[in-house]
């Protein structure tokens, strides 16, 4: 009976990949002339980014998009560097720094507050440590000229990846940007990322904002999404272009790794779309399986078999899923460490998955957070 199920399992996760890989193939790219250019407001939330803000905010006025056409507002979140400090030296460059209206800390909170303060009808978020390529806001204006659009996720890629850990940071995201383009491709699943991310405002204000979870200190691209979507069915769009991928650099240390990720995984269980709550409980189990089904081998060698195509199903519908990605992003080389990626994948997915449904608290950016 054990065998069956884990074997129904295996078909449901491959099923997952498959699903997700045609899905992508099927979008068509993202065109990269906008018909009616659009006025951005760019906000950015920042926590002692002293060292980073100044690269993304000189890669954002050093785009094509006519600057006219935009405005920067930079949110310091309670920063105790000299964040405030760099950022006001590209106020001749017309970037407002503005702190948040209250006592409140989080993102969300730095979010809202430079929202309320946006001139633009379209509101366009991403991180102080991110880079943002040239035609970053051109693409984003072509993914909102459809009908019915109100809001853009975009592709976020990892960059340097110079040791097995940021390597590895890489290729997940590669997968989920995978993942995140299907879903939004397909209707099916609402996710995207908060470092490349457009939404109207009169929509985002229309839903309540970021209200309902501000008890999760992250989540509040998937959440705004996910309540976006279900407000106005079908608006929601990827913008499906290797040349609009946000650069965002990886953890650097393996302690630095979980407690981001934790941050992240505390919201799983609180999404609203029944289908996030699937792959996540799908993608978990099945790699408790991987981990459990060989220690069972050594007692009932009957197992041995099973824990083999297991452990194969996993390898074949990753490759799939992760060399179509870094063919579209050119990122083949990281390729290289598929196979030490999938190990720390299945230890990854097991541990935190576990732990985020236990861990309530945990430190980011110098602050203990839920």
């Amino acid at each position: 009976m054990l065998s069956f199920l884990l074997v129904l399992l295996a078909f449901a996760y491959a099923g997952l990949i498959a699903s997700t890989v045609q899905a992508w193939q099927r979008m068509p790219v993202t065109p990269p002339a906008p018909a009616v250019p659009l006025f951005f407001s760019i906000v950015i939330p920042a926590r002692n980014e002293a060292l980073r803000i100044g690269g993304c905010l000189q890669s954002i006025l050093d785009g094509s998009y006519p600057a006219h056409l935009y405005e920067i507002i930079v949110v310091d979140d309670h920063s105790d560097d000299h964040t405030a400090h760099v950022v006001e030296r590209y106020a001749t460059r017309g970037v407002r720094l503005i702190h948040p209206q209250n006592a409140l800390e989080g993102k969300k909170n730095a979010l809202l507050s430079g929202i309320q303060q946006a001139h633009g009808a379209w509101v366009v978020t991403t991180d102080a440590d991110c880079s943002l390529p040239e035609h970053w806001l051109a693409l984003l204006s072509a993914a909102t000229q459809s009908i019915g659009v109100v809001a853009v996720a975009g592709p976020v890629l990892f960059s340097p990846t110079h040791n097995l850990l940021e390597r590895f940071q890489a290729l997940d995201f590669i997968g989920m940007m995978l993942v995140t383009g299907a879903g939004i491709g397909s209707g099916k699943l609402h996710l995207g990322n908060g470092a490349h991310l457009a939404f109207s405002k009169r929509a985002f204000e229309q839903v309540g904002g970021y209200a309902g979870n501000t008890q999760y200190a992250g989540g509040d691209d998937v959440f705004l999404l996910q309540k976006l979507g279900a407000a106005f069915p079908g608006g929601i769009r990827f913008l499906k272009n290797k040349d609009a991928a946000v650069w965002t650099p990886p953890t650097t240390t393996w302690s630095d790794f979980l407690q981001q990720r934790l941050r992240w995984g505390t919201k799983n269980a609180a999404l609203p779309q029944w289908r996030a709550k699937y792959t996540a409980l799908v993608v978990w189990s099945y790699c408790w399986s991987l981990l459990l089904v060989p220690v069972l081998a050594f007692g009932y060698p009957h197992y041995t078999t099973l824990a083999l195509v297991l452990w194969l199903v996993k390898l074949v519908a990753d490759y799939y899923l992760l060399a179509a990605g870094c063919r579209f992003f050119g990122q083949q080389r990281l390729m290289r460490s598929f196979l030490a990626s999938q190990v720390l994948h299945v230890v990854y997915i097991a541990g935190v998955g576990t732990a985020g449904l236990l861990v309530r608290k945990y430190w980011w950016k110098g602050r203990k957070v839920r």
